[in-house]
């Protein structure tokens, strides 16, 4: 699996590099009334409305206003739509194999959110699937 490797809050996460389009760096958003709490706002991306995550509130990290040293990961869905996710900061492109990774849940059933683990030269990466991580948006 080829993946961007991100920080959140310490943490490095693993997103599947074939759905990721770009990486921006933290940019205005317009609000969303009533919104969830995970959902910063609104990114006007070359005249299209893309809705930014917060990933750290999406995985547990807890939620908190978009900064600038921040960086937006923008993805496409299996259903083809465009999402943003607020990182702390890209981090490189790597190739996690089959061999490097394992299921959470066999380490411990308290890491039943999480996909996946794997362990490369710099530590233990949290591997996140997409279509878990924006289930809510996709209506899934």
């Amino acid at each position: 699996m080829d993946a961007l490797l991100v920080e959140m809050a310490g943490q490095r996460w693993a997103l599947p590099a074939g759905r990721v389009r770009e990486v921006l760096r933290a940019a205005a958003l317009t609000g969303v009334p009533q919104a969830p709490a995970a959902l910063l706002g609104l990114l006007q991306l070359r005249g299209e409305p893309v809705p930014v995550l917060d990933l750290g509130a999406r995985v547990g990290l807890g939620a908190r206003p978009l900064a600038a040293r921040d960086h937006i990961v923008v993805v496409e869905t299996s259903e083809g739509r465009t999402v943003g996710l607020r990182v702390d900061r890209p981090l490189e492109l790597a190739s996690l194999t089959a061999s490097d990774r394992r299921p959470a849940e066999a380490l411990s059933p308290t890491l039943a959110g999480i996909p996946g683990i794997a362990a490369d030269a710099d530590g233990v990466v949290l591997v996140h699937d997409l279509a878990g991580l924006l289930r809510d948006v996709e209506g899934g």
